[in-house]
């Protein structure tokens, strides 16, 4: 068994981690590391005393010794930068990098949300692009609007012109009253009810051909979007990970011994 010290540096995540463990493994010629478990320094009790009664299981031969235990030393500093990393984590599409103590499901989860703003904005960004475009066209649809309701006025007022001066042409006729004039100003307001009735139609066709083009430009609109949105979900940002190993120049092993444990 030993004590040993690990330590995590990485400035651009902010890490600067200090960790303690105990690690235990068998000992056969030589301590078996890939069988070592780590446990935290207090976690285990330790005694120098056996208990009543206690058997002592023999040692390897050749196991122990001052050059044997030196060597032990060496080989767990070099198992431990080798097999105790600390994980982290960073998206480069996103620019994001992980905390110090983050998971990766944690991380995963950051990205996700950041994936889906950053697509939420580039929607808005679209939207903007399209928004004079759009402004433009409506302003046109409302002035088409009130030219239709202006035309559609007119023709009312010259119809009803026309039937009042009809009215009076027949009643002129009836009673002999200036009977060729008053005809001739009725054909007039006919021919000008004409005239405000093809206004009309005219206005109406410009009005409907202006609602045409509004109904393909947000269609066009939403159809840029949809592209957006099924491009940026084919580009899944992709989670880079960052092996950090234990600094050598920290790395320390104390209190390297032989440990007895109970059966």
């Amino acid at each position: 068994t030993a004590t040993v010290t690990l330590h995590y540096v990485r400035v651009s995540h902010g890490l600067d981690r200090w960790v303690e463990r105990r690690v235990v493994a068998p000992l056969a010629q030589s301590p078996l590391w890939d069988e070592a478990s780590f446990h935290d320094p207090q976690e285990l009790e330790l005694s120098d005393s056996a208990p009543e009664a206690a058997e002592f299981l023999a040692l390897p031969p050749k196991s122990v010794g001052k050059a044997r235990f030196r060597s032990y030393g060496k080989q767990l500093r070099n198992h431990l930068y080798q097999t105790q990393p600390t994980m982290l984590y960073r998206c480069k599409s996103l620019k994001l990098s992980s905390r110090p103590d983050e998971t990766r499901s944690q991380f995963a989860s950051r990205v996700q949300l950041a994936h889906r703003e950053q697509r939420d904005a580039a929607v808005e960004t679209m939207r903007a692009r399209f928004a004079t475009k759009v402004q433009r066209l409506e302003e046109r649809v409302r002035r088409a609007e009130a030219r239709v309701d202006r035309e559609k006025s007119q023709y009312d007022e010259q119809k009803l012109q026309a039937s009042i001066s009809m009215g009076a042409t027949v009643l002129g006729a009836i009673f002999g009253r200036g009977g060729i004039g008053r005809a001739t100003t009725t054909a007039r307001g006919a021919s000008r009810v004409a005239r405000e009735r093809l206004e009309v139609v005219r206005a109406e066709d410009a009005l409907e051909d202006l609602r045409r083009d509004q109904r393909d430009l947000e269609i066009e609109v939403e159809e840029e979007i949809r592209a957006l949105r099924a491009e940026q979900e084919r580009q899944e940002p992709e989670i880079e990970e960052i092996v950090v190993r234990p600094r050598k120049s920290d790395l320390e092993v104390a209190g390297l011994s032989l440990l007895w444990m109970r059966r």
